[in-house]
């Protein structure tokens, strides 16, 4: 196998980028402030300041989608989990408004939560039993106590 050529750092300016792996980086991805990437993952690594460069082309795409969605199934599996302590699946699906038997599926891991519902259930899960009183409260809210929740809140 021959040796990587090193190309030229923006950062230091220094000719010491090539692909290296390593354990423990991260990155920006969607809504996620820190997706781990994969330790044996070659990415263009400068030797001197340490600067990562995340490549642009669609195999890295592809990648980081894949990440994305393991790591949203794995957080809704776990707060699905918090949650089915405190009631059952079926009320919290009526509850979410999601169809029966979805929260079984993301919890077995064979459907992918949206990051907007990944989100709720994170939500819910911190304080399981006074979130989910305050969202029946608020579904049994009429039309005209949402509009007074809105405007208490915003004083």
């Amino acid at each position: 196998m021959r040796e990587q050529k090193s190309t030229r750092c923006p950062h230091c300016r220094a000719k010491a980028v090539r692909g290296r792996p390593g354990a423990g980086r991260t990155t920006v991805y969607k809504t996620l402030p820190c997706l781990t990437l994969p330790s044996e993952l070659l990415l263009p690594t400068c030797s001197r300041c340490r600067a990562l460069f995340l490549p642009t082309n669609q195999k890295t795409g592809v990648l980081l989608q894949l990440l994305y969605v393991a790591e949203l199934r794995q957080r809704a599996q776990l707060a699905i989990s918090t949650l089915r302590d405190v009631r059952s699946l079926r009320k919290l699906e009526r509850l979410l408004g999601v169809s029966q038997g979805y929260l079984s599926k993301l919890r077995a891991g064979t459907s992918n939560p949206s990051p907007e519902l990944t989100l709720l259930l994170g939500m819910l899960a911190s304080n399981p039993k006074p979130m989910l009183r305050r969202a029946d409260a608020f579904w049994a809210l009429p039309a005209d106590g949402c509009l007074n929740l809105a405007m208490r809140s915003a004083l």
